[in-house]
């Protein structure tokens, strides 16, 4: 009986260590998710602005346009 109660403990360290490395691996995957998220959040993000900014230049008018084209390569 007790050579059993060894194994089974050792069986059950085992499969803590293995639910300990799926977890990570979860983990792992919900994190590069998340970064990937936040890239993505961050690009629809930034296409926004530039929309926002190509609006609002065209309401402004061609003319203004290249001022403010050449003040802001500068």
């Amino acid at each position: 009986d007790y050579d059993f109660f060894l194994d089974s403990d050792k069986d059950s360290q085992h499969r803590k260590e293995a639910r300990k490395q799926m977890e990570y691996e979860v983990m792992k995957d919900k994190l590069w998710f998340y970064e990937s998220f936040l890239d993505l959040r961050a690009q629809i993000f930034v296409i926004c602005e530039m929309k926002k900014r190509v609006v609002k230049l065209h309401s402004v008018g061609q003319s203004s346009v290249s001022s403010q084209h050449s003040s802001t390569s500068s």
